[in-house]
């Protein structure tokens, strides 16, 4: 079969279509104390690497910014540079994670970081979305499906550290990490046949062939967003997304 007949039996039409993609971490953070003057901060874990040639965006709570630098109050992801595996700088950039977000390098020249508090203690026992990405209203199709491609990565303890997939709130694909240093993760989901039913993967990925199956019923003929998500148990734990990729597969 010749390459023109290929691409006019559907190859054009129903390729899948890249979304978003990114290699930029981040990371939810473990226990860190903080210089409230000059945002530099001493993690209570070390990371695996050093993230100092570009940096990572990190998930702090209880971090409040100060009135004259303005942004949110507690719980926000702020972009940091570090210096070694447990050393960094925080600078005055957030992002809302609850509106679209693909991580991304700002750049450099950003102003510190100043807080209203010099101890940071980490969320536990919540779902923390990391990355958040709007899909297009009827871009799957009523058989068509939507592909994310994730690894995660976090220390190694006994301390659950949870991987999560979501389109709308509905699961689609969860998975762990405990005495491991990350996974990999391919879920994908289908419409069946309308636009508002799914199949999904529950736990795990399509590869990993254990959990079954979750029955989605989100409207896809309208915008959603797909959240890629954390969470831990032990608040001296951490968690990265390291990269991440969705697309969609129309039909």
């Amino acid at each position: 079969m010749s390459a023109t007949t290929n691409c006019r039996l559907g190859g054009a039409v129903n390729s899948p279509i890249i979304l978003a993609q990114s290699a930029v971490p981040v990371i939810v953070a473990p226990n860190a104390t903080w210089n409230n003057t000059t945002g530099s901060f001493t993690l209570g874990t070390a990371l695996l690497a050093t993230y100092s040639a570009i940096g990572a965006w990190v998930r702090f709570a209880g971090v409040g910014v100060n009135g004259s630098t303005g942004g949110p109050a507690s719980s926000s992801i702020y972009w940091c540079v570090f210096s070694s595996t447990t050393a960094g700088q925080a600078y005055a950039l957030s992002a809302d994670t609850s509106q679209p977000f693909t991580p991304y390098y700002p750049g450099t020249g950003l102003s510190n970081l100043t807080t209203t508090t010099g101890t940071h203690v980490q969320t536990t026992g919540a779902t923390i979305t990391l990355a958040n990405i709007a899909v297009p209203g009827g871009s799957m199709g009523p058989n068509g499906g939507l592909r994310g491609t994730s690894r995660f990565l976090s220390n190694n303890t006994a301390g659950i550290k949870y991987t999560y997939h979501y389109l709308n709130g509905s699961v689609a694909g969860v998975g762990n990490l405990v005495t491991t240093t990350g996974g990999a993760f391919i879920v994908t989901g289908r419409n069946r046949g309308v636009q508002n039913l799914q199949s999904w993967p529950y736990f795990g990925s399509d590869t990993a062939g254990t959990g079954g199956v979750t029955m989605g019923a989100i409207d896809t003929s309208l915008t959603q967003q797909f959240t890629f998500a954390a969470g831990m148990v032990t608040a001296t734990d951490w968690i990265m997304l390291d990269t991440c990729m969705l697309e969609v597969l129309p039909s």
